[in-house]
């Protein structure tokens, strides 16, 4: 049964964290929660949904043509997605169609494509926290290398990896119902603050068109009375990649949930 093991995990493992600085802004399909933001020179609307969230794929590609339809996907705008993608066309062929899969060998071969895949279309490599993370892959889950698409610990990364506070959540269940996450974060160009609290933001699951919760960013006043953190208009939804990681390091693909969200193939297989 899909993620029926994240049931049983110890919440001391369970982490929810993110990654900053995406090159692109991902385009998810529905209603966008937005403002106008203006000053003296121009007008911008402003989207507050987190993007990389609830796509959908072609499961019953082969493995070529998932090489090649993430070499030129727009859906897909950094390494991180294509990683998830990888590891939800291999589990959802394999567990819910039935249909043939690949290997490990193969599932290998084509982690270590995504390196020339990412080289071609310009995306920042993955922090050098995520070179040893378990991927949902045919059965079960599997040990995967990634140093091919992240940097070396000399390396500078473009990436900024910010933890929640809330270590309670479980991906299901927060994007199922009612849920909300702090997080501790100095934006760029922030070198001094004296305002309550901490820096940081808060996200929230609003209703959406689907099954699953849209996540928004809060950007009101109002959504940070009382807290423990206060928000800085520069940190932007559209840079942000939620990504979920549970006991042991296993990577859960948050990205690639459009099945889960249009309600499809659900039945007996979510807990």
């Amino acid at each position: 049964k899909i993620f029926s093991v994240l049931e049983e995990c110890s919440t001391d493992f369970e982490t929810l964290k993110w990654t900053f600085n995406l090159l692109k802004q991902n385009h998810q399909e529905g209603a966008c929660s937005s403002e106008i933001t203006t000053d003296s020179s121009n007008l911008t609307l402003r989207c507050n949904n987190i993007p990389n969230l609830y796509h959908n794929m072609d499961m019953n590609m082969s493995d070529n043509q998932l090489v090649d339809w993430l070499s030129t996907s727009e859906d897909i705008t950094n390494v991180l997605m294509a990683v998830e993608a990888v590891s939800v066309w291999s589990w959802y062929r394999y567990k819910i169609r039935d249909l043939e899969t690949c290997t490990s060998s193969q599932l290998y071969s084509l982690i270590n494509k995504l390196a020339v895949v990412m080289n071609t279309r310009g995306w920042l490599k993955l922090p050098s926290s995520l070179n040893n993370v378990r991927l949902l892959c045919h059965d079960g889950w599997y040990d995967f290398n990634l140093s091919p698409l992240c940097v070396s610990n000399q390396e500078e990364c473009g990436y900024v990896v910010v933890d929640s506070i809330n270590t309670c959540y479980k991906p299901l269940s927060f994007l199922l119902g009612e849920g909300t996450l702090v997080f501790h974060f100095k934006p760029p160009g922030v070198t001094s603050c004296e305002q309550p609290g901490k820096c940081g933001f808060i996200l929230k699951t609003v209703p959406g068109n689907g099954t699953l919760r849209t996540v928004k960013l809060c950007t009101e006043s109002v959504d940070y009375d009382n807290k423990s953190v206060h928000f800085h208009d520069n940190i932007r939804a559209e840079n942000m990649h939620i990504f979920y990681i549970y006991k042991y390091d296993h990577l859960v693909p948050l990205s690639w949930f459009g099945w889960l969200h249009s309600g499809r193939d659900t039945s007996g297989d979510v807990e």
